[in-house]
């Protein structure tokens, strides 16, 4: 079996051996950001990797157990996703329980994913194939097709609201216990409301507080702690 072996992570290309380059330069960028992913997220990983191989056209996402389904059709230089897809391995078992059960979630579930994906990217634009991330995006949408737009900056915005760096990690560890009261508790105490109502009001929040969304830099959003309160 085609197996590329690196420290923190392989990958599986027997399905799609003619990526093997692709697959080689991505288990070799996740040897650079996976362990500090961990470190930062406080998670001991103990002896596993994180286990990459090739699904079919847009079949791409965290499987649990430590499996990660990189879609064949995946655009070269997309190196972030290896961020995304291990900060959901930290989310376990909550990620399991709650992403379906109550798809509400999922845009905390992605959100923290992304939100560490910038946060941790060497172009501090997610390490993504083109500069799509790079920016806040015009409008702010809970619809499914835009939690990875929308996702990681309410993440952001609640951290801003927290006056607490370390509040996307605290989100994160809450996350993993898939627990819906613990999450609303946590974020009564930490912001001051629960997850529905932070919801219902985050659009008219940043239309007040946030400036042509558009023209900011994400990164930027993402480490600056703003004077900012959920009303």
């Amino acid at each position: 079996m085609p197996m590329i072996e690196g420290t923190y992570c392989t990958f599986d290309t027997s399905a799609c051996e003619e990526r093997a380059k692709y697959a080689k330069e991505l288990v070799a960028y996740g040897d650079g950001k996976i362990p500090q992913l961990f470190e930062t997220l406080g998670f001991d990983r103990g002896d596993n990797k994180v286990n990459m191989f090739f699904g079919g056209e847009n079949q791409h996402g965290y499987l649990g157990n430590w499996s990660v389904q990189i879609a064949k059709n995946i655009p070269e230089n997309d190196w972030g996703t290896v961020i995304h897809e291990a900060v959901h391995i930290t989310q376990e078992p909550g990620v399991q329980v709650l992403y379906f059960a109550q798809p509400k979630f999922k845009l905390l579930y992605e959100g923290v994913a992304d939100y560490y994906r910038v946060l941790l990217s060497s172009d501090r634009q997610g390490d993504h194939h083109d500069d799509s991330k790079r920016s806040l995006h015009a409008c702010f949408s809970l619809a499914p097709e835009h939690i990875y737009e929308s996702g990681p900056e309410f993440v952001a915005y609640l951290r801003h609201c927290s006056k607490d760096p370390t509040f996307p990690k605290a989100l994160n560890d809450n996350l993993r216990t898939g627990d819906p009261d613990a999450i609303d508790e946590f974020l009564r105490d930490r912001v001051g409301f629960k997850y529905d109502t932070l919801l219902a009001g985050y659009p008219n929040a940043r239309a007040r507080d946030i400036k042509r969304p558009i023209r900011t830099n994400r990164f930027d959003f993402f480490t600056a702690m703003m004077p900012t309160t959920l009303k």
